[in-house]
């Protein structure tokens, strides 16, 4: 059997602790947040090997199965994690409200190519961006962290990661890539259009966007930050 780090083991301990949370409060319960702050913090002190051990084996969480006639208010649909295992046909996803382990603030949406068709609004959310704390609402221009979803939680991209994801390695490469998001229910799709700025240091990252964001950030590489132009409705 492979050596756990005392790193590795609490990550473990952790979860174990919401497995047992989920069990008895069900999946996206408040009483979830605190213990997934706690792997966000250990995720980046984990070894390379420990992290693709985690990544293999998936959700942090046993299988859950949810059918699009199970007896479950909207509420609860709007807050399931977007990896859960088995079949997930309700689409009754609000991109507004992200599932256990977002951060304040956090907006849900679709990446893709410019080339390709808008996403439809049933399409669920296969990322989320971060605006600065002094961003205007409905600003034209703003600037944003790019959160990936590891083990539950949204993390803010680093520099290490760019080439893991395929917008961000697209974006680097030269491609167009935008972001569609809507921010209630029934709203029309905002888009997006996307390009990478300069990255950010951790203590850059606490000054504009918020001590969690910065909890959350890889402490030994840059965290990417984003430009967002807002593309005129048609």
């Amino acid at each position: 059997m492979a050596h756990l780090g005392e790193e590795m083991r609490q990550y473990r301990a952790l979860e174990d602790d919401l497995r047992l949370v989920r069990s008895e409060s069900g999946l996206g319960s408040a009483r979830e947040d605190p213990i997934l702050e706690q792997m966000a913090r250990f995720w980046w002190l984990l070894s390379d090997i420990e992290r693709e051990t985690l990544d293999r084996e998936g959700p942090t969480c046993d299988p859950v199965e949810i059918d699009e006639h199970d007896d479950l208010h909207l509420v609860d649909k709007d807050t399931l994690t977007f990896n859960v295992k088995g079949p997930l046909r309700a689409r009754k996803i609000l991109w507004h409200r992200g599932p256990a382990g977002d951060l304040p603030g956090q907006i849900l949406g679709v990446w893709f190519r410019e080339r390709e068709p808008v996403p439809s609004p049933e399409h669920a959310p296969n990322g989320a961006i971060l605006p600065r704390r002094d961003t205007e609402p409905n600003a034209n221009i703003i600037y944003s962290l790019d959160l990936v979803h590891v083990q539950d939680v949204w993390l803010p991209l680093s520099e290490a990661g760019v080439h893991t994801y395929l917008h961000s390695s697209g974006m680097r490469s030269g491609e167009r890539w935008c972001f569609a998001s809507r921010t209630a229910e029934g709203s029309s799709t905002v888009i997006f259009e996307a390009r990478v700025v300069e990255a950010l240091s951790p203590v850059a990252v606490a000054e504009a966007y918020g001590a969690s964001a910065a909890d959350r950030a890889r402490p030994d590489y840059p965290t990417v930050q984003l430009e967002l132009h807002r593309r005129p409705r048609e």
